[in-house]
């Protein structure tokens, strides 16, 4: 996704922040601090030095390579955040769009669900 999404929220949102982090276990410190300068990196993440109205805790999760994988909990941004309708076409009608077809391809959506977005009140 090129450019950036804007999250409409509900009128009267309450913004809501995290007080105190949420703890990283010991064995998994040193992988998370690899991942998250990894994601700087690849500008997923920036850093931001100062309190946000808006801080949603993270949740680390161990893979079986020993990486680790970090996800948002955005639980709380959800409650308050107006949802699109973007209907989608009946799996019938896509799959006869491929009749005929001869060659297909795979695709491979790792960390595909980055994006950059903003919050906004209207």
């Amino acid at each position: 996704m090129k450019g950036f999404y804007s999250i409409k929220l509900k009128p009267g949102a309450i913004p809501f922040a995290m007080t105190s982090p949420r703890r990283v276990p010991i064995p998994l410190l040193k992988p998370t601090k690899a991942e998250l300068e990894r994601m700087v990196v690849e500008k997923v993440i920036t850093p931001i030095l100062k309190l946000a109205e808006w801080c949603a805790p993270v949740v680390i999760a161990p893979k079986s390579d020993g990486n680790v994988r970090i996800y948002v909990d955005l639980v709380e941004l959800n409650k308050n955040v107006m949802r699109e309708l973007h209907p989608l076409p009946k799996a019938e009608y896509s799959l006869n769009l491929l009749a005929g077809a001869k060659m297909f391809s795979k695709l491979d959506a790792n960390s595909g669900f980055w994006f950059q977005n903003t919050i906004t009140s209207r």
